[in-house]
């Protein structure tokens, strides 16, 4: 596995019996990954800076509980768009805390 994104840029040797050592991804952006030994294999991490975030289920829907009150800016991100450290955003408010 390896990645050459600014995020994060890491190789792990894969040896049958030898555990990788773990990557630690403490920069934000978006990390993509491919594999060694498959070339079509591919995947994309998301590192944010932020506790809050969701992942949406199988039906398309994501919740985020415990937000607090006031103003900031939803971003959302998915596979399929094109990368860019700028995913589309809104401004949103929220009256009051845990929706």
């Amino acid at each position: 596995m390896y990645s050459f994104s600014a995020a994060k840029r890491f190789e792990l040797p894969l040896y049958v019996g030898t555990p990788a050592e773990p990557v630690v991804f403490d920069r934000p952006g978006i990390v993509t990954i491919g594999c060694n030994i498959h070339d079509w294999m591919i995947g994309d991490i998301y590192v944010a800076e932020t506790p809050y975030f969701a992942r949406s289920g199988g039906d398309g829907h994501a919740r985020q509980d415990n937000l607090p009150a006031g103003r900031d800016v939803l971003r959302v991100r998915h596979p399929r768009m094109e990368l860019s450290e700028e995913a589309p955003s809104r401004p949103v408010s929220l009256e009051r805390a845990g929706l």
